[in-house]
């Protein structure tokens, strides 16, 4: 028997067709029981029919657990992550926000651009604000919160 520790995702932005989420290291935040359920399915079986049933915020976030990092997706039927960004700069919560809005997918890019310069605090300000999901919460970049390459660990016990 083992076990799997599941770190949290958070959809920073969401335009037309293109999102940016993030795999997180912040204890506030709950992963949805659907998606801990799918990443697992994921990991154990390696069968992604499991994402067929789930929202597309859900799948957003299983896709960003189980590969890590920053994620940019696809969201335009079939949601898909099309480029992943290790970056070592955090984000700051600085408390709950109103409802988030709507990123243009030019701006989502250039800041993915930006991001792959180099240029990571300048990217993601370009996305700021409130997250989209699985809460809204207001995010800057330049916090404490690391964005993590990794969101799983899975261990094994020893079996005689």
């Amino acid at each position: 028997m083992g076990y799997a520790r599941i770190r949290p995702a958070l959809v920073l932005a969401v335009g037309e067709c293109l999102a940016v989420s993030a795999a997180i290291e912040y204890e506030e935040l709950e992963v949805p029981g659907e998606v801990e359920k799918a990443v697992l399915n994921l990991y154990t079986y390696g069968d992604s029919r499991v994402l067929e049933e789930l929202s597309l915020e859900d799948k957003i976030l299983v896709y960003t657990i189980a590969y890590g990092g920053l994620i940019l997706s696809y969201t335009c039927d079939p949601v898909i992550p099309i480029s992943r960004a290790h970056v070592t700069i955090g984000i700051e919560i600085v408390g709950r926000g109103g409802a988030p809005s709507k990123v243009n997918d030019r701006r989502i890019l250039e800041a993915w651009a930006l991001i792959y310069q180099g240029r990571e605090e300048e990217g993601l300000s370009r996305i700021k604000g409130v997250s989209y999901y699985p809460k809204q919460l207001e995010w800057r970049p330049g916090g404490k919160i690391r964005i993590l390459p990794v969101a799983v660990s899975l261990a094994l016990n020893n079996i005689s």
